[in-house]
């Protein structure tokens, strides 16, 4: 599946017209309205529109530094990342507001009424339905651009390594959708447990007896070796 790399972008042409030398390489910038109507150097026909979640935003190509490419791309996926952190009623699907006792989320009823709703600040994790939850493919969507292109979507921090994240980052939903095809109970088990929660939080998250919940924790923690040939 297609990603947003130097390959990518290299088909494009910069915001402002400058050629791209050896050693550089074209990144991806988000053009706010206040820059697009302020910037004389910007040339329009250069910019592209890409939708994420449905959501047009502007974007330009900056010549970098090949070695600065990933810092930019990081940079791009935070100003996408900080527009749904204002707009958490764009993202699709619906907040998870609990977990039943067999492990799927309970999902709120109000799609895209996050409007002075008290647990808006929370940023629960969203899905559109029990099928998504279990495909874990919320995060996973694709987009396509003005040109028809497939692109991914993968919000990334730029605090830290961006390769070693989106290493670290596939292989925790490849686990988690290795242990969801098994159970759901599973995978939500590791994803709690990446969130730092005790046993005996995951086990009242779970619903279950704490014999039986640390029996499927114990369950969960194998079958993660097994995924992981430890």
């Amino acid at each position: 599946m297609p990603k947003i790399t130097v390959n990518y972008c290299s088909k494009y042409s910069s915001f402002d017209g400058t050629p791209v030398t050896d050693g550089k390489v074209l990144a991806p910038v988000l053009i706010s309205d206040a820059e697009f109507q302020s910037n004389n150097t910007i040339i329009p026909e250069n910019l592209r529109t890409w939708k994420h979640y449905g959501v047009p935003f502007r974007v330009g190509f900056m010549v970098v530094d090949a070695a600065d490419f990933n810092k930019m791309l990081s940079l791009y996926y935070s100003g996408i990342n900080d527009y749904f952190e204002e707009h958490p009623e764009l993202r699709p699907g619906r907040c998870v507001l609990g977990w039943d006792n067999e492990g799927f989320p309970i999902l709120c009823s109000k799609e895209n009424r996050c409007k002075g709703c008290p647990r808006r600040a929370e940023h629960l994790p969203r899905f559109k339905s029990r099928e998504d939850f279990i495909q874990f493919t919320s995060f996973q969507d694709t987009h396509e651009d003005e040109d028809g292109n497939t692109i991914g979507l993968d919000i990334a921090d730029p605090s830290v390594n961006v390769e070693e994240e989106a290493i670290l980052e596939t292989l925790f939903t490849e686990l988690v959708e290795y242990l969801g095809k098994i159970s759901p109970r599973y995978a939500k088990i590791v994803t709690l447990g990446r969130q730092d929660y005790s046993k005996e939080q995951i086990i009242a998250e779970l619903g279950l007896k704490p014999s039986r919940g640390y029996q499927e924790i114990n369950a969960a923690k194998e079958l993660t070796k097994k995924f992981l040939e430890l």
